[in-house]
């Protein structure tokens, strides 16, 4: 059996796939850039800013084209190396709304494998309703990591029927512990600490609008970091993989001669599993990756301190009051039904 999966970062996910399906099971990844891409040829750039844009009524022409483009693109792929299914990991994106007319036209299922772990009460209050109406889900089978994320997609529109709870595939890493590294592959000696690095305007109300709402949290933390670094540990700062370089010219200029000897930047793609069950402890703040740390039993801290995230409240993710019970719920094995 052979699955076409767009790839839209989530590759530890499909790696974990592909290891636990072993010869049964062959996935090809697909970039999300292409589709992406491709679709901005036609639609206004303003598609990519919500749910609401890419569903005004005046786009139907432009939606009908790059559909058809869609088509083409997966029936070239199809014709070089059929497939047995399409698989991404949302189909809320705009570039993958027309997908399932597609894969039903090259007479195979459209599955989506939900790659989140955990959303914010706000997030199922008022962004379920704002799915059903402008992106309702399109799944013929959709797998989610928790109930409580399939009672979120019911609220949006699916079919329950239609939703599995499987976990996150990439948790099985954890509960492997002869696949764990001994140490974290950067420096020699001292403790080590894990940074999940993130833009200063991600998981706030205005993202993307370049508001620095969480400045002063982050410059707190990274001094409190190149501190610790100071005083002999190893500091690991793992961008997220859609951060603007920018940090990493500040983090080399801040740490000064701590740079390369005990603070490190860690590849915006890397995969963090290793580096989390290696790390001495995983310090992050709305990072969905803390969850991977949990599931995972390793010390975690969360910078929760911001005045700001206060204010927010159920707009972010309560990982502070995430009991032991509510993380083991995520530890279910993976099975990707069909």
């Amino acid at each position: 059996m052979r699955f076409l999966v767009l790839e839209h970062h989530f590759g530890q996910d499909i790696d974990a796939l592909r290891q636990a399906a072993g010869d049964s099971l062959e996935l090809d990844a697909m970039p999300y850039e292409l589709l992406r891409s491709e679709a901005l040829r036609i639609l206004p750039e303003e598609v990519g800013t919500g749910l609401e844009a890419f569903a005004k009524p005046e786009l139907e022409h432009a939606r009908r084209r790059y559909a058809a483009i869609l088509l083409e693109i997966l029936e070239d792929r199809f014709t070089s190396s059929p497939f047995d299914a399409l698989v991404v990991p949302s189909d809320t994106f705009f570039y993958v709304r027309s997908a399932p007319e597609a894969a039903h036209a090259l007479g195979v299922p459209f599955l989506v494998a939900q790659k989140e772990t955990t959303i914010s009460e706000h997030t199922m209050r008022e962004h379920a309703g704002q799915i059903r109406r402008f992106a309702p889900p399109l799944a013929d089978r959709m797998t989610v990591c928790s109930e409580r994320h399939k009672s979120f997609w019911v609220r949006a529109g699916a079919v329950a029927e239609r939703i599995v709870v499987t976990g996150q595939p990439r948790f099985g890493f954890y509960s492997d512990l002869s696949a764990w590294p001994a140490d974290v592959p950067f420096g020699e000696g001292g403790p080590s600490v894990l940074f999940l690095s993130y833009a200063l305007d991600a998981y706030h109300p205005g993202e993307g609008g370049g508001e620095s709402a969480w400045s002063a949290l982050h410059m707190q933390t990274e001094g409190g970091l190149l501190e610790l670094a100071r005083r002999g540990w190893r500091v690991l700062v793992k961008p997220h993989p859609q951060q603007s370089p920018d940090s990493q010219r500040r983090w080399r200029r801040n740490a000064g001669e701590l740079w390369g000897r005990r603070v490190f930047m860690v590849d915006p793609q890397a995969d963090v599993r290793p580096l989390i069950v290696a790390a001495d402890v995983t310090v992050g703040f709305q990072s969905t990756a803390l969850l991977d740390a949990m599931v995972a039993g390793r010390p975690v801290l969360y910078t929760g301190w911001d005045r700001g995230a206060t204010a927010h409240g159920d707009r972010l993710i309560p990982f502070e009051g995430r009991s032991e019970e509510q993380t083991s719920e995520l530890q279910s094995p993976c099975n990707l039904v069909c």
